[in-house]
């Protein structure tokens, strides 16, 4: 797979002198995501975000449903998060960061939700780096206990994802 390239997300007619540093757009912001289907389907997710010439702190998010918030529903180790259905524990999700900028590790982190004027506590899985320009690159597996776990090489740009006699380029 190689990242597509639409241009960056850009805003215009905007004076950047009476905007707040903070809410500043990126100098560019790209998501790819590719679906690979197959008899073990995924979702390689990528992303390239830099805000400025700073050393910045980037966040990748993905909100939790709730029977996935639970302690015993997931197992996180640096870049590698496997989250598990508690009410079926053959079903599982793997989240992977395969490369990034920076150091980096998966985490979970409370997050509240305004909804139906109550705040709904929710947990959402972050992986936090610091760098000048941020470089994610996700893979999503949804997978049973048994099935094989994916191999991936990378080659420059390029991934080859390799998931039981399943092979993706």
């Amino acid at each position: 797979f190689q990242p597509a390239r639409s241009g960056p997300m850009t805003v215009e007619g905007i004076d950047l002198a009476t905007v707040p540093q903070g809410q500043r757009p990126f100098e560019y912001a790209y998501r790819t995501a590719v679906f690979a289907r197959g008899e073990h389907p995924y979702i390689l997710i990528i992303d390239d975000f830099k805000k400025d010439d700073q050393i910045r702190e980037y966040i990748w998010n993905a909100a939790l449903a709730k029977d996935l918030m639970t302690p015993e529903s997931h197992q996180i180790e640096g870049s590698r998060a496997l989250l598990t259905d508690p009410g079926h524990d053959e079903r599982q999700l793997l989240v992977q960061m395969l490369s990034h900028e920076g150091d980096g590790a998966f985490s979970l982190k409370p997050v509240y939700s305004r909804h139906d004027e109550k705040n709904t506590e929710m947990v959402n899985l972050c992986f936090t780096s610091r760098c000048v320009a941020q470089r994610f690159r996700t893979l999503i597996y949804p997978r049973l206990k048994n099935d094989p776990q994916p191999q991936v090489e990378v080659s420059g740009n390029r991934y080859t994802i390799t998931v039981g006699d399943q092979v993706d380029e």
